[in-house]
């Protein structure tokens, strides 16, 4: 996967069909950057950020898809 140069986010590898991120749009091979506007570097602290969602809250995302970048709510169940 090659992202601009200084760019850095946390690989979506696959997403469950009919999944809350399924219906959202996101997508295997999207790059989020940002969980409710706080960076995320990595997979790693992707992971940490929606730890710390409360259950039944809708998520903000800021994605990077093939050279665009755009905003996707997940509306959890």
């Amino acid at each position: 996967m090659r992202l601009p140069t200084g760019m850095d986010g946390a690989l979506v590898t696959a997403v469950a069909d009919g999944s809350p991120a399924d219906d959202a749009g996101v997508h295997a091979g999207d790059i989020v950057r940002e969980i409710h506007r706080q960076i995320v570097p990595n997979a790693v602290d992707a992971r940490q950020a929606l730890a710390g969602i409360e259950a039944g809250n809708p998520v903000f995302l800021l994605v990077w898809r093939q050279g665009n970048e755009f905003f996707l709510q997940i509306r959890p169940d």
